[in-house]
């Protein structure tokens, strides 16, 4: 497995699509992982008004359009 970190700064604007592929089918496409003692969230999707749609918090907790589970 090959790695490449991968640092933007936090609003940094892409101007192309990001497609994040495999080379096998078992290969893991995309990993996020966090730092060490992370303490917000992981990962979010925003809306164009910057509202949470999707978060994966530090614990794990996923939160999809105000649906926890």
């Amino acid at each position: 497995m090959s790695t490449f970190n991968w640092f933007l700064p936090p609003t940094y604007k892409l101007s192309q699509p990001q497609i994040f592929e495999s080379g096998s089918a078992s290969a893991v496409a995309l990993t996020v992982k966090g730092a060490s003692g992370q303490s917000v969230d992981i990962f979010r999707v925003q809306d164009s008004a910057g509202t949470n749609v999707l978060r994966l918090d530090n614990s794990g907790n996923l939160t999809i359009a105000g649906t926890s589970s």
